[in-house]
């Protein structure tokens, strides 16, 4: 499902009080607290992953431990709901805290029939084998990207596994914990909201999230994009008077 995020202007005060900044001369970087996110947002077109189709111009490829990636544009294979997550093995669950719109969302894991054994292999199901890697690459270059980040079980929290790198336009941006500080790790909690901005001519291509150091599961929602405002062209009409006057 697509939607176009809409919200009034009167909780910006609240969402840049939540917000951390890391930025370049060409691509900013920031942080929201889970509710805090919104006026971020706002005008940008939504993949909320509440089914398989996905917005068309955005491609999904998981890859680095597994042993074929997988690569999806148009549609998933499925969908996931963290709320139902089978409480198996070393796996955990459920996870109802991990999504940030709705009740589905998208993870890293699924490539092979797993621990469970109910795996179809096809991707998108809480059961190894994770993905190390998992990049989102947009047809038309973006302004804007966001992605609500859950169940990263960061070094130094609570159930610790590894940090994450985050890569945009295949370069390195460095770690997620360094870029977001106010994070929260763990395993059925909201990390951070991620927001990717571009300043022209620049633009975002891609976005990659990676573990750096071991195999962890990944849990992804409420996917934002938002184009270049283009300016409206001046008619012919309208620049022959001017060369005239």
């Amino acid at each position: 499902m697509r939607t176009r995020s809409l919200l009034c202007g009167t909780l910006l005060f609240t969402g840049l009080l939540c917000a951390t900044t890391r930025a370049d001369a060409a691509i900013t970087i920031t942080g929201y607290a889970y509710g805090s996110e919104g006026p971020a947002i706002v005008g940008a077109t939504i993949e909320d992953f509440e089914d398989t189709a996905l917005i068309p111009g955005l491609t999904i490829r998981m890859g680095g431990s597994i042993t074929t990636p997988r690569v999806w544009s148009g549609t998933l294979p499925r969908t996931w709901n963290p709320a139902t997550a089978t409480n198996c093995c070393t796996l955990g669950g459920p996870f109802p805290a991990n999504t940030w719109d709705g009740t589905l969302a998208l993870c890293n894991g699924g490539h092979g029939t797993g621990s469970t054994g109910l795996s179809g292999g096809l991707g998108n199901y809480w059961d190894f084998n994770f993905a190390d890697s998992v990049y989102f690459s947009f047809g038309t270059g973006q302004q804007l990207v966001g992605l609500g980040l859950s169940n990263l079980q960061s070094l130094g929290g609570p159930t610790p596994i590894t940090n994450h790198e985050l890569i945009v336009n295949g370069v390195t941006r460095g770690a997620l914990e360094t870029l977001l500080p106010g994070y929260a790790p763990g395993v059925n909690v909201r990390f951070r909201y991620l927001v990717v901005t571009a300043t022209a001519p620049d633009q975002i291509n891609s976005i990659c999230i990676q573990n750096i150091s071991a195999i962890d599961g990944l849990v992804f929602d409420k996917l934002a994009m938002k184009d270049f405002v283009v300016p409206a062209q001046p008619s012919t009409w309208g620049r022959i008077k001017a060369e005239h006057r």
